[in-house]
């Protein structure tokens, strides 16, 4: 569990805040959407590393199925792969969605990591090693077939994985651990582009910090199109709270206080992010505010 005692949170409650308000992001509830959604195909069948179609029901009309994504959720338990996400494309706009989860407890993977810094041999500067340990991880698999296709990170320099049709657009998102994930995805496509990246945009919810400064400070200025999205009681954004890790782009901020329930596990869950984005409040489950 994220916290072990009364005292980090404290500490949360007085840190200076790391953002400045925008405006809220476009299409932010649709892209959380496709997380959820990765979400509920796992909580249906956990044991399932390779889903088919068929379990995303309606929510892939209109889209194609590219590939599942897995990944070892605990590299440093060295755990067999377990599903975590997938890529669709749209059929009639071409834009492709690489939609990462986080894990099924929220904050269950915290303990996992030590927060060191190591250099991001994909990017710039350091970023931290348990998160990347674990993007170097994630591949791409057959739906079909459950053929193992390539590395996601080796999907930068090789484009057969788009069989064929390059995207019009790439819509990259991901919630919590998969926030952090994606985060360092957009970051390894804005190193290896000599200019800042073109119809790429990046949609995170609840991310922590990913890396430091020099990280930060080049991810802004080449990945241009990026929104983190946070809610405001939510601690994980905040953390690490080493002050050499800083948190990329400018944040959007929700704030679930009087909004949902009041409990650390709501106030981090992309239901209460989807909720205060514009979903309708049966999307809150046991995160209703009683």
């Amino acid at each position: 569990m994220i916290l072990h005692t009364s005292k980090c949170f404290a500490d949360f409650l007085f840190l200076k805040p790391f953002f400045m308000p925008t405006q809220a992001p476009p299409n932010a509830l649709l892209y959380a959407s496709f997380i959820e959604e990765a979400y509920s195909v796992y909580e249906n069948n956990p044991n399932d590393i390779n889903p088919s179609l068929a379990a995303y029901g309606d929510f892939l009309n209109g889209y194609t199925l590219m590939y599942n994504l897995q990944m070892k959720d605990f590299f440093i338990d060295e755990k067999p792969y377990a599903y975590y996400g997938f890529i669709a494309r749209n059929i009639a706009t071409n834009e492709v969605i690489v939609a990462i989860r986080g894990t099924a407890d929220a904050t269950e993977w915290w303990d996992d990591f030590h927060f060191s810094l190591i250099p991001f041999y994909q990017g710039w500067g350091k970023v931290e090693e348990g998160f990347y340990d674990i993007y170097k991880t994630l591949k791409l698999v057959v739906p079909s077939t459950g053929e193992s296709v390539m590395l996601l990170s080796d999907t930068i320099t090789n484009d057969s994985w788009l069989q064929g049709t390059p995207a019009a657009t790439l819509t990259i998102t991901g919630h919590s651990l998969g926030a952090s994930l994606a985060t360092l995805y957009a970051a390894s496509w804005a190193y290896n582009s000599p200019t800042p990246l073109q119809n790429t945009a990046i949609y995170t919810y609840a991310s922590p910090k990913v890396g430091d400064s020099s990280f930060a400070d080049q991810y802004n200025h080449f990945v241009t199109t990026g929104y983190r999205i946070y809610n405001k009681p939510d601690i994980v954004p905040h953390f690490p709270l080493n002050p050499l890790y800083e948190a990329v782009g400018t944040g959007y901020e929700v704030d679930s206080w009087n909004k949902a329930a009041r409990s650390i596990p709501c106030f981090h869950a992309l239901t209460t992010y989807m909720y205060m984005l514009g979903a309708n409040a049966s999307i809150l489950g046991k995160c209703a505010l009683s």
